[in-house]
């Protein structure tokens, strides 16, 4: 097919930054008019049906000219999966096109560049693509279409996967001129992208939101579960076993393709593993996913032992001690009937409840009139507070937690923090798990911080006092329906290493538990899962791969950083050298990302604190991946790339690979030499694709490209 165009216009796709793309665009053709099509609407439905998946993507175009335009109209295929079938229509008519080979599409790719267009188009090369040629858009006049298609889901380690690209930029309608390009600076081109706009101008303030929806719905013939975004934030809207609905944040589908992985199976507790290892001579990643039936038969259901221990000291009085008491009211109201629980308040003494854990079927009543009636006085002593939980022997011995709710500091009894955790590492006799509720910013955070660590526990700042009784029955209702407590999980005759949970002990009905860490040998082997079941200890075995070399799920190492930056910046307040050798050399562009610190004086008071705690409870617990962490910083292919005061999207690799290295390469964006090296180096073109200005470090070079360099060299120098 011809791939070079006279003049062409691009809808829905822009210049900069890499700001992103979306399935199904028009190209506009002329060489004298000023073209001005409008996207007005974007739908798209996906249903997966047993690993296939059936979308439909309808989209208005207007056209606001007094002239008709002339355009293409291209769909371009997620790198997933295999299609299976496509059709247009246009306004109700079925329009035949042609399914592009994968060589084909890279060569309208570079056309697209050559002609002046953004090198974002570096991102879809290599990809399936649709066309339907030469279709009339009318002058002021709207078109609908609609592209629909089946495909065939990949799957690995029993985990089927999606993915589905992001929604048109910033779903507005902006206008604004080109300002750099060969042979398109004098038009305005109206498009949809463009999440991030620094330097583009005559930028228009009138922009119109476009009409959006995005739906998935999965259904199969076996229970779903372990249903898993890496990239985005998704509401789970589960109908039954086999039905599950699925709406994603829209402010993570205009920077993030979406991915989502699914698992089908009739098991009580399901666990895959997806891995990653790029390069055979070094350890792989691996992530494993564990979680139960949804919903969980009442039989499996596990009863819980809780202690509500609260702060009643003179600095909860007034509106403290009444949302905590309606918090703590609606807690006990949310407990099963066969949960047994106590209270524990504390200020300068120490009152309980009752003598032993009551059952909540019968002391639910009684025990929210006893919240209702208490008042608050004296100091704070929490030390003897901790020591009265563990002095409860629980009823069931499964799951064991105490929530515990504090506005302060230790000020009466045992006040030294060392010393109170030292209690809690020798006297919890019994392992309680700590859930700690922390009452704006004057908690000992250190305190508070290090008895959910030491514990395996969860922690919450609450800043607002209306939000305290919300932030615990929402926890409270999410330990609801355990399945299994004090997990452990093995890899038989696997080296593993760095193995980093998302901090929590028990597999609960609506959470799923996800672990991250490295590999040495690649191979089959089995994993168990044990813990503490309805009738005693339970052992799960399942068949695992570990992959010999993949370069999918690239997003594994990244949580898997996170996580160990998180620990590490826990645990360390000073690095030995080798420690800080390592964070300098691999993470140390994340130092920066999270904004955590690792000065050793720190102070565990004030606001600034508890944001840190906070950070580090955010890496902990790590179960995404963003490629664009913020404005100015992205991350691909697990490289750190920073937009810079010169508007240089800045490698970091630079600093630590070639800052001190002869070797430099100067190229000119769009010359003969750029070209040749998005068509030699493939795995270049996701940085290409960021901008016309790029520091990038490659084989030990240095490589600037911006308008300044050569135009042409002999050869590539690796």
């Amino acid at each position: 097919m011809k791939t070079n165009f006279p003049v062409i216009f691009l809808l829905f796709f822009f210049c900069y930054a890499n700001t992103g793309f979306s399935q199904g665009f028009v190209v506009a053709k002329s060489k004298t008019q000023r073209v001005e099509v409008e996207l007005l609407k974007y739908k798209a439905k996906v249903v997966i049906d047993n690993n296939i998946a059936h979308v439909e993507i309808d989209q208005e175009f207007f056209n606001p000219s007094a002239n008709s335009v002339q355009a293409n109209y291209y769909f371009v295929f997620p790198a997933g999966g295999r299609v299976n079938s496509c059709t247009l229509e246009l306004e109700g008519a079925v329009f035949g096109g042609e399914l592009m080979e994968k060589k084909q599409s890279t060569q309208l790719c570079f056309a697209f560049i050559k002609d002046g267009f953004s090198p974002s188009f570096f991102d879809l090369m290599d990809r399936q693509w649709f066309q339907v040629n030469a279709y009339q858009i009318p002058a002021k006049e709207k078109r609908s279409i609609t592209f629909k298609y089946s495909q065939i889901l990949n799957t690995e380690g029993g985990l089927t996967r999606l993915d589905f690209p992001r929604y048109p930029g910033n779903l507005q309608r902006r206008a604004f001129e080109i300002t750099s390009g060969r042979g398109l600076k004098n038009y305005t081109v109206i498009a949809s992208t463009a999440v991030s706009l620094e330097g583009l101008s005559d930028l228009k303030k009138d922009a119109v939101a476009f009409e959006k929806s995005f739906k998935v719905t999965l259904l199969s013939d076996s229970y779903i579960k372990n249903i898993y975004s890496p990239n985005c934030n998704i509401n789970i809207d589960r109908k039954n076993r086999s039905r599950v609905n699925i709406s994603v944040n829209n402010k993570d589908l205009l920077s993030n393709d979406l991915v989502l992985y699914y698992a089908q199976d009739e098991k009580d507790i399901s666990c895959n593993v997806l891995s990653y290892r790029p390069d055979e001579s070094k350890d792989g990643y691996f992530m494993l996913l564990a979680s139960p039936l949804n919903p969980v038969p009442k039989s499996k259901i596990l009863p819980k032992d809780i202690i509500f221990v609260l702060d009643v000291s003179g600095s909860m009085a007034g509106e403290k001690l009444k949302f905590a008491q309606n918090g703590l009211k609606r807690s006990i109201k949310n407990l099963n009937r066969d949960d047994y629980f106590n209270i524990i308040t504390y200020g300068s003494a120490i009152k309980i409840y009752q003598k032993n854990l009551v059952k909540a079927s019968e002391f639910s009543t009684d025990a929210c009139e006893y919240v209702e009636a208490l008042v608050s006085g004296g100091g704070t002593n929490i030390n003897a507070a901790l020591l009265t939980a563990f002095s409860i022997k629980p009823k069931y011995d499964k799951i064991k937690q105490i929530i515990f709710i504090t506005d302060g500091v230790p000020t009466v009894g045992v006040t030294d923090t060392f010393t109170i955790l030292e209690n809690v590492k020798g006297l919890n006799a019994y392992d309680y798990q700590i859930h700690t509720f922390a009452i704006k910013s004057e908690v000992d955070a250190k305190l508070l911080q290090s008895l959910t660590s030491l514990t395996s526990g969860h922690s919450e700042y609450v800043q607002r006092l209306s939000q305290l009784s919300d932030r615990l029955v929402q926890f409270i209702k999410s330990v609801k329906s355990p399945v299994l407590g004090s997990i452990n999980f093995s890899v038989s005759n696997a080296e593993l290493r760095d193995v980093f949970g998302n901090n929590y002990l028990n597999i609960y009905q609506n959470a799923k538990i996800i672990i991250v860490g490295r590999y040495k040998q690649p191979g089959q082997f089995n994993l168990y899962l044990s813990g503490n079941g309805q009738n005693g200890e339970k052992k799960l075995q399942f068949d695992i791969t570990f992959a010999q070399s993949s370069n999918e799920n690239i997003f594994i190492k990244y949580i898997w950083q996170k996580r160990k930056l998180g620990f590490s910046l826990e645990k360390h307040k000073v690095f030995s050298k080798s420690e800080y050798e390592y964070f300098r050399k691999e993470l140390s562009p994340l130092l920066d990302d999270f904004d955590v610190s690792t000065e050793k004086n720190d102070e565990f008071t004030g606001e600034k604190v508890i944001a840190r705690i906070e950070t580090l409870k955010s890496l902990k617990e790590a179960v995404s991946f963003n490629q664009t962490i913020n404005t100015k910083t992205k991350n691909i292919n697990n490289r750190i790339f920073k937009l810079n005061t010169d508007g240089y999207w800045q490698d970091t690799a630079i600093s630590l690979e070639s800052k001190d290295s002869d070797h430099g390469l100067h190229l000119k964006y769009g010359g003969k030499a750029y070209f040749d090296l998005a068509k030699e180096i493939s795995v270049l073109r996701p940085f290409l694709a960021l901008g016309n200005r790029l520091d990038l470090s490659h084989a030990g070079y240095h490589i600037k490209i911006d308008k300044y360099g050569l135009e042409e060299i002999s050869r590539l120098p690796f």
